[in-house]
């Protein structure tokens, strides 16, 4: 009688697999494979340096490949946690993780293709796992994988990574998007920047080859001109802000948000970063120097403000609503900077545009943070404007106006009025030399 009163409410794996890589794209989906890797370093790790711990990424139209170096999955979290669709109570984590909800590595693999294999060791066990999507699909009340091959690690299956995930059976978008070298270039750079925290600290990233390169967040400055830094400790989560500017580049300016190091908006110039709110204006090429840096960090990255696929903040979370209001003050501050500095233009003296001018571009790891404080430091300056030249302007009969133009022997009218005047102010003005 019981069973009768059962509605049944399980979803189709079609309809799962659709759901989950629907609003995924193909970087963002290798983004989270890297993240995964880049875990498993910090977890082996446990120091701020990076350096030795690898990802590889070899990328053809029938094949996906990527490799890394940073521990290995046990059989133990494989069987219990690492293959779940979700992060089960009680599962273990890292400090400090960029993973989020435990769907990532499932999720990026069913955006790539229909046949994934998994082989992964840690200095003790080793594990080989296939899962043809397909076929697994088929099976609707059996969401579990099976181990191809589970044992200690030896010299019958050693490796030169820890894990190794091999994709094959590409889906369409996939095939096509990996034999174009515009999507690996979108790649690199898409990395380049998720993952600039990383690089940062030593991690290397190789794509077909290619090692990624990274690119330091800089501002400007000198003893006159300081960027503001300000931190904040708040349920759980801490919070380092940086504002001031830096080189004119309409490309780079704007706020850069941070979680856990992964960088989740970039170079924002919308209202999601306060732009064009309350009293900020809208962005434009006036504020090409502006520079704003929010990092947010945690040991439970579920308290981190961003969205489930990481590429974006979630600006109704309630600890951003906070930080928002002293972003929005930062930009107010730097913008009245800027906007004085724009006006140096129609002035004499351009202090502002001088100190600017001699100031250094520092990476924010490098800054003086002793010298820093929660307010922007800029030089007030002496306003001096420079003087406009005036226009003179009068009307004449045309008989005289063609005699004089011809005894001065004049092109224009604009030349008549020229020359008269500096007639008067040589014969009348002028001190006579005795």
């Amino acid at each position: 009688m019981e069973d009768d009163l059962k509605i049944k409410a399980k979803p189709t794996k079609d309809l799962f697999i659709y759901m989950l890589t629907a609003d995924l794209r193909h970087p963002e989906a290798i983004a989270e494979l890297v993240d995964n890797s880049i875990d498993g370093a910090i977890r082996e790790r446990k120091e701020s340096s990076l350096k030795d711990k690898c990802v590889k990424i070899d990328i053809t139209p029938d094949t996906f490949i990527i490799a890394d170096n940073c521990g290995g999955i046990s059989i133990e979290i494989a069987r219990e946690y690492a293959f779940n669709f979700g992060r089960p109570p009680g599962s273990p984590s890292v400090d400090g993780s960029i993973g989020r909800f435990g769907v990532g590595m499932k999720r990026a693999l069913f955006k790539i293709g229909n046949k994934f294999t998994v082989q992964s060791h840690t200095d003790t066990d080793y594990f080989k796992l296939t899962v043809d999507v397909e076929a697994w699909s088929q099976r609707p009340e059996d969401w579990s994988f099976v181990f191809d091959e589970v044992g200690p690690y030896t010299e019958e299956n050693k490796m030169d990574w820890n894990t190794i995930i091999t994709v094959e059976n590409l889906n369409e978008a996939a095939t096509k998007l990996f034999s174009t070298p515009t999507f690996i270039n979108e790649l690199i750079e898409h990395l380049r920047q998720q993952e600039q925290g990383y690089l940062e600290r030593g991690f290397t990233i190789i794509i077909n080859g290619h090692h990624i390169n990274f690119e330091a967040s800089e501002l400007l400055y000198s003893e006159e001109l300081k960027p503001a830094r300000k931190f904040i400790d708040m349920e759980d989560v801490k919070i380092e802000i940086f504002a001031g500017v830096g080189e004119s580049e309409h490309k780079k300016a704007g706020w850069y948000i941070y979680c856990n190091e992964r960088l989740v908006v970039e170079a924002d110039k919308s209202w999601i970063s306060g732009w064009g709110k309350d009293n900020i204006p809208n962005f434009h090429a006036q504020y090409n120097r502006f520079r704003g840096y929010v990092f947010f960090t945690a040991t439970d990255s579920k308290l981190l403000p961003w969205n489930t696929t990481k590429t974006g903040i979630d600006d109704e979370a309630p600890i951003y609503q906070k930080v928002l209001l002293d972003m929005k003050n930062y930009t107010r501050s730097v913008v009245d900077f800027l906007n004085a500095l724009d006006r140096e233009k129609d002035q004499e003296e351009v202090v502002l545009t001088e100190v600017v001018d001699s100031s250094n571009s520092i990476a924010i790891n490098s800054l003086p943070k002793s010298t820093l404080s929660e307010v922007f430091e800029r030089p007030l300056g002496k306003i001096v404007r420079k003087p406009k030249d005036i226009r003179i302007s009068y009307t004449m009969e045309p008989e005289k106006v063609g005699i004089v133009k011809e005894r001065l022997g004049a092109r224009s009218y604009k030349e008549i009025g020229e020359m008269t005047f500096d007639y008067y102010m040589r014969m009348e003005c002028e001190p006579l030399d005795h």
